[in-house]
C-alpha cells in the first residue's frame, strides 16, 4: 500500500549540467579586430573557463592594411589545460583526464595556446600569407597544421574541489586560415575523479530504497554538494522544495502519504 506511493525521480538535467555550453563561433575572412571565437561556460549559470579568441594586431605602418592573426586559446578563473605526458598535450578518445595528468606551460610559463597564425594584408584584395609555416616543428601549432579535431583536458577549481574534464575542437579543412571551432565537452561532476577523454559522465544516481525506519535516500559521497528536491508533480511549474535535513548524502524520510518526487542538483 506504501509502496504505490513512492516515486524518485532524478532531473535529466543534471547530464546536461555537466556538458559545457559553448557560445560564439568562427567569425569570416577578413578579421580586422580582436574577436571571440569561443567560450566555454560549465554548468548552467556556471563560470567561463575558456575562451578562444581571434586577435587582429594591424601594422604600426597607418598606410598599410597588413594584420598578423592568430587564434589562440585564453584560459580564465581557474581553468587550465593539462597534457598527456611531456612531450604530448592533445588526448586521444577514452584517454584518462585526472590529477595524474601534467599541467601545459609553455617555455615562457604561460598556458595560452595557438591554433592558427597567419598573415593578411589589403592590395585590392585580401591576400593571406601562410606565416605558421615558420613554426618551430615541435610547437603545438605545427603538430595541428594538418589536423582536422583535436581534443583538450583541463581542470578546473569549482566550490566542492577541482574537476576534470574535456573539449573537442574541430574545423571543416586545414587550409592554414581556417580556425577551430569548440564542438564538444564534458566534465566529471565528481570533485578529484577522472573523465575518458571524448565522454560524457553519467549522471549522479539517486538511490531509493524503503527500509523498516522509512524512505532511505543516498548518492555518491564525492557529490556532497548536490542539493535534494522534492515536487508532488511533474508539472514544468512545478514548485521543487530543498529537503535542508540532509547529512552529507543520506536522508531517512517518514514513507509519504501521496506521491513524491525527488531529485538532485548542482546549487
Amino acid at each position: 500500500m506504501i509502496m504505490k506511493h513512492i516515486r524518485t525521480f532524478l532531473l535529466i538535467g543534471l547530464i546536461r549540467l555537466f556538458m559545457g555550453v559553448p557560445t560564439a563561433a568562427v567569425p569570416p575572412l577578413p578579421i580586422v579586430e580582436d574577436t571571440e571565437v569561443v567560450a566555454l561556460t560549465l554548468g548552467e549559470g556556471g563560470k567561463t573557463i575558456l575562451e578562444c579568441i581571434a586577435f587582429a594586431h594591424r601594422s604600426s605602418n597607418p598606410l598599410v592594411e597588413y594584420y598578423t592573426v592568430f587564434f589562440e586559446l585564453v584560459w580564465t578563473n581557474t581553468g587550465r589545460p593539462l597534457r598527456v605526458n611531456p612531450t604530448r598535450i592533445d588526448f586521444e578518445p577514452g584517454e584518462v583526464v585526472s590529477g595524474n595528468n601534467l599541467d601545459y606551460l609553455d617555455q615562457y610559463g604561460d598556458n595560452r595556446l595557438t591554433l592558427v597564425i597567419f598573415d593578411q594584408q589589403f592590395i585590392g584584395e585580401w591576400v593571406y600569407l601562410d606565416i605558421g609555416s615558420e613554426a618551430p616543428p615541435t610547437s603545438f601549432y605545427n603538430a595541428l597544421r594538418q589536423r582536422t579535431q583535436f581534443l583538450l583536458g583541463f581542470a578546473f577549481e569549482d566550490q566542492d574541489g577541482i574537476h576534470y574534464g574535456w573539449a573537442e575542437f574541430t574545423r571543416p579543412d586545414t587550409i592554414f586560415t581556417t580556425g577551430f571551432d569548440l564542438t564538444a565537452s564534458a566534465w566529471n561532476p565528481l570533485p578529484g575523479e577522472p573523465i575518458m577523454a571524448g565522454t560524457v559522465p553519467s549522471a549522479v544516481r539517486l538511490v531509493s530504497q524503503l527500509t523498516d525506519q522509512g524512505l532511505r535516500l543516498t548518492w555518491a559521497a564525492a557529490a556532497s554538494i548536490l542539493l535534494l528536491e522534492y515536487a508532488d508533480e511533474l508539472r514544468p511549474e512545478a514548485q521543487w522544495q530543498i529537503l535542508r535535513e540532509v547529512v552529507g548524502t543520506e536522508i531517512i524520510l517518514p514513507p509519504p502519504e501521496r506521491t513524491r518526487f525527488y531529485r538532485i542538483r548542482k546549487p
